[in-house]
């Protein structure tokens, strides 16, 4: 049980999906909220229409929470898209609002966007700066998932950086949290699935081809 909460939690933490609470919570449409979290769920399958999405849930948004997520969704589809100083403008937002929330999750999941984004944007300096908020954010967490936040997100700063030896050495600390044996939903052994394919082509870039067949 302990590694499927585990999984869940990073899994929240690099997708569109969850709910949380706000500080101040006022009252809430629940029709509205309804919509809301429909538009959410139709988004993360339509790629395609997931800024449109975004643009109608930052309309039914009623708390910071949803603010935030809504932001997220616009964000993440801008940065899909490569453009990734929107994608930037986006977060930003979102933080705003993640931050006047109780919402640890969101938090850490607007922080992991932010931090590539503004690595893609040029701008690595507001990237090691927000990294060094998700290292003090993530002191709350359990160390489990502390530790492969923390080695994931310096993974896709490397990656970023083109520094794929250091990427390649973190990434096979990352790999060492997870068993073979566990049993858990095939949505998180596609992710693990993910996971390997991403290691594999960083030690490729590295040079190591028998690291590379290892992980194949």
């Amino acid at each position: 049980m302990r590694k499927i909460t585990f999984f869940s939690f990073i899994l929240f933490c690099l997708t569109c999906v969850g709910f949380g609470f706000a500080k101040g919570q006022q009252k809430i449409d629940s029709a509205k909220s309804k919509e809301f979290w429909k538009l959410n769920q139709a988004q993360s399958f339509n790629i395609k229409k997931g800024f449109e999405y975004g643009k109608k849930m930052v309309q039914y948004a009623q708390n910071d929470y949803e603010k935030s997520v809504a932001n997220s969704v616009l964000a993440e589809n801008r940065y899909m898209l490569g453009d990734y100083v929107s994608a930037v403008s986006y977060l930003e937002k979102a933080r705003e609002h993640a931050w006047k929330t109780d919402s640890l999750e969101q938090k850490v999941r607007v922080l992991n966007y932010l931090i590539v984004s503004y690595r893609r944007a040029g701008l690595p300096y507001e990237s090691d700066e927000n990294f060094k908020v998700l290292q003090s954010l993530s002191k709350n967490l359990p160390a489990e998932s502390r530790d492969a936040i923390i080695s994931y997100a310096q993974c896709k700063m490397y990656d970023i950086d083109e520094d794929y030896c250091k990427s390649a050495a973190i990434r096979k600390k990352y790999l060492g949290f997870y068993s073979k044996d566990d049993q858990r939903s095939d949505f998180d052994k596609r992710f693990q699935y993910t996971l390997l394919c991403q290691s594999a082509y960083v030690q490729l870039k590295c040079g190591d081809l028998t690291a590379t067949y290892q992980i194949f």
